[in-house]
């Protein structure tokens, strides 16, 4: 399941990305992946690197998108989130296979 969201300026994908990660439970953090593209990037080329993650060396995905680490930009624009990351992230680490 995806969704696309398409904007005109930087500005406005700062703030949906701030208002979108500080909305985000802790699982949603662990079960949505988001990603930043710019429109020539077919969602194709997206779903691919999902699906395959590491193209065993043969690079057959462009890298012109990103991923978003959703809890490191909700825990910037919240203090409450920011403590509480401090104190979990040293005992914890999460891995995602």
């Amino acid at each position: 399941m995806g969704a696309i969201k398409t904007f005109q300026k930087a500005k406005e994908v700062d703030d949906y990305l701030d208002l979108l990660c500080i909305s985000m439970t802790t699982i949603a953090h662990k079960q949505y992946r988001v990603f930043i593209a710019n429109d020539d990037v077919d969602q194709s080329a997206i779903d691919h690197y999902i699906i395959m993650e590491d193209n065993y060396g043969l690079d057959i995905v462009k890298k012109d998108f990103k991923e978003v680490d959703t809890q490191k930009v909700a825990s910037a624009n919240n203090t409450k989130l920011h403590q509480r990351e401090k104190i979990i992230r040293p005992r914890v680490q999460t891995v995602r296979t």
